[in-house]
């Protein structure tokens, strides 16, 4: 989400959660409402402290109306389930992409079932401690919370607490309980049934940023919550399944390795240089090749598309974009038509901050890319440049999701149709991650994954 979301995000409390065994009776607004908001919020507090054996059910998903209105968006959702004495079990609904992970008194460990591998740590660590360390877990800071050691975050929100009524979550009647704080605004819904449960929180904000509006949001849902769960059978410790490899330890990880040395190793300064020479075949030497091309504009077109292999191979700016702009629209009005100039052009257009223009010369731009035979990584890009500028001219969401779909047909296609030679996967791996993280693709990890893998031809 990001590929991962970044947890800046405040994304406080699968367990802010279990809260007083009183029925909560629905309120006027005002102060005497707000008192019996932080009373019910205090409770729910100390009731986290007191419980042993549970789990639940919980689903994540980001504050993002572009990835909610995807087709292929779908939420992380986790079962959870601890016991303060003998352990915590994380379980992904998705049994094929997720990833499974827990702590017991035999030791800790990941395990990837689409890859195949796990890592572990024999040493024990009690369920408090693994809370407070899975830093890079989409459910950190929610679980971290069961740990009681996000006091002062929790104190702070307290400060301004309000009831802002009653709402149906789910099906249920629950209290809506608002919290702010200088960083974080939180929402929480709790239903009135004994003992009273949390079934939604709503958080945006940021730990590092003092503007609280502009921190990343995340909802969390929850359900099927048992309080008293009889785990006396569970089985908290991982034993890894026939065929699968244990890639290193949590230890290992920590203590570092050494830096590798020598002639032979392949450093930054080779993939500079290889990206140079990829940029070199899949932007010169292919307008060279499968370009549009005329006396009347070659050599200032390829003047043009030579200017850009340098800033692209170092992931910077190209220079002077007015320049270019204004370079882009005197070859196009010499009357070529080529979609690689177009693209590079509305490329320019774009950095401009000239989206509308944009927009109608990536069009004419990908009608003519699919007409060629240039390399599908170019297509692709193309492709997905124009997806971009449609969600941000808010076009029609039928036509950024077409868009969307192509790119994602085409980033999988070029693996295998000779963009990318022998030796040159690195290249194609930090592109990947390029376009995994921005916005566009937020959500549909596993559609591209799965576009990848299906290519005939790929490399496994």
């Amino acid at each position: 989400m990001s590929r991962s979301w970044r947890i800046s995000v405040i994304a406080v409390i699968p367990l802010l959660l279990l809260a007083a065994e009183s029925p909560i009776m629905s309120q006027e607004k005002g102060s005497k409402a707000d008192s019996s908001a932080r009373v019910l919020f205090q409770q729910a507090r100390s009731c986290i402290r007191g419980l042993s054996d549970f789990q639940f059910d919980i689903s994540v998903s980001p504050q993002d109306q572009r990835a909610e209105a995807s087709d292929a968006y779908v939420k992380a959702a986790y079962t959870v389930v601890v016991s303060r004495k003998k352990g915590l079990k994380i379980t992904p609904h998705d049994k094929i992409y997720g990833v499974i992970r827990g702590c017991s008194s035999a030791g800790t460990y990941r395990y990837l079932p689409s890859m195949g591998s796990y890592s572990s740590d024999k040493l024990p660590m009690n369920t408090d401690v693994f809370l407070s360390r899975q830093t890079e877990d989409i459910l950190y800071l929610p679980l971290l919370l069961l740990s009681n050691r996000m006091n002062q975050w929790v104190d702070d929100l307290e400060k301004n607490l309000s009831d802002r009524g009653v709402e149906i979550i789910g099906g249920v009647k629950c209290r809506h309980l608002g919290m702010t704080s200088k960083t974080l605004i939180c929402d929480v819904w709790v239903s009135p049934e004994k003992p009273s449960l949390i079934r939604k929180i709503s958080i945006k904000g940021s730990v590092d940023k003092t503007d609280r509006e502009d921190g990343q949001g995340v909802t969390y849902t929850f359900d099927n919550w048992v309080v008293s769960a009889d785990l006396s059978k569970f089985d908290f410790k991982f034993t890894p399944p026939e065929g699968t490899v244990r890639k290193s330890s949590i230890e290992e990880y920590l203590s570092g390795r050494p830096i590798p040395a020598g002639h032979e190793v392949y450093t930054g300064k080779h993939l500079q240089q290889d990206t140079y020479k990829y940029n070199t075949r899949t932007l010169v030497d292919a307008y060279r090749q499968f370009g549009v091309k005329s006396p009347a504009w070659d050599e200032a077109a390829i003047s043009y598309i030579s200017d850009h292999v340098g800033p692209f191979s170092q992931s910077i700016a190209v220079p002077d974009n007015d320049g270019i702009i204004a370079r882009g629209r005197a070859i196009i009005d010499s009357g070529c038509s080529d979609p690689l100039v177009l693209y590079l052009y509305g490329r320019a257009l774009i950095n401009g901050n000239r989206p509308a223009e944009a927009e109608g010369i990536l069009k004419k731009s990908v009608d003519g890319f699919l007409q060629s035979k240039y390399p599908k990584c170019r297509i692709g890009t193309s492709v997905f440049r124009l997806a971009e500028v449609c969600r941000d001219l808010k076009r029609d969401s039928g036509e950024v999701e077409k868009w969307t779909k192509m790119a994602i047909k085409l980033l999988a296609e070029s693996v295998a149709d000779g963009s990318f030679l022998s030796g040159e996967q690195r290249i194609f791996l930090v592109r990947l991650d390029d376009d995994m993280k921005s916005s566009l693709f937020g959500g549909r990890d596993k559609e591209i994954y799965e576009a990848i893998k299906s290519t005939p031809g790929v490399d496994p």
